[in-house]
């Protein structure tokens, strides 16, 4: 399999760069990062949370106007009229100049050429690869193991390891029930929260997980787990 740990996807990259930013000043003594990288990590993660969103928000908007065109445009004169079209930005910020991709990559090698990297700091930043700490795991055969811990409000916690990969898509099921899905985490620890069965009342789920490759669910499911939830 690849070992970069560079995502590929839209939607991932913006969580990646989101991580890597919130992580990244635990360890700018530790590994002598300066004040100006630093910064512009964090504004480049802004930048890509914000454009993801409003590339999501162009391709709805596109679907949008293809309706009010065809509409308008077409053949049926006894059509309801469409909805007309308008659109404005999600939300800006302040521009950033080009090279996300090579900043965040000169930071993490920088990090992991340090005499003192441990690939336990690597896998919290998100910049870890396999071969440097755990095992190298081929894609059809890659099995998350997941360590599940009891929270309040009906969350729980999940720890896990990234071998490289995206993050890991949760599902959980309450007693008999179908395998429902509870979102997807791209560090650990996370956490996810449970729909309950009856409001305010505790009982026992199961969960398992699987990773992702960018978007792509890979490999096989891990053990199943139980953990209980409650109020």
């Amino acid at each position: 399999m690849s070992t970069d740990f560079y995502p590929q996807s839209m939607d991932a990259r913006a969580a990646w760069h989101l991580n890597f930013a919130n992580n990244l000043p635990t360890f700018t003594t530790k590994y002598a990062l300066a004040v100006g990288p630093v910064a512009s990590a964090n504004s480049d993660s802004d930048w890509m949370q914000a454009w993801v969103a409003n590339r999501h928000a162009f391709d709805a908007a596109g679907q949008q106007l293809t309706s009010y065109f065809n509409t308008i445009t077409g053949k049926d004169a006894s059509a309801p009229a469409p909805v007309p079209f308008l659109y404005s930005l999600t939300g800006t910020v302040a521009e950033v100049p080009p090279g996300i991709e090579k900043r965040a990559r000169d930071l993490a090698r920088q990090i992991k050429g340090h005499a003192h990297y441990s690939e336990a700091d690597g896998e919290l930043l998100g910049i870890a690869t396999p071969g440097g700490g755990g095992p190298n795991i081929p894609i059809g055969n890659a099995k998350p193991a997941i360590e599940l811990t009891t929270r309040v409000a009906f969350e729980v916690g999940v720890k896990f390891r990234k071998f490289g990969m995206t993050g890991i898509r949760i599902e959980y099921r309450h007693q008999g029930g179908d395998w429902l899905s509870a979102g997807s985490l791209f560090t650990s620890p996370g956490i996810f929260q449970v729909a309950p069965n009856a409001p305010n009342t505790p009982e026992q789920i199961e969960v398992r997980a699987v990773y992702l490759q960018g978007n792509t669910p890979t490999g096989d499911y891990s053990d199943r787990g139980s953990v209980f939830v409650g109020p």
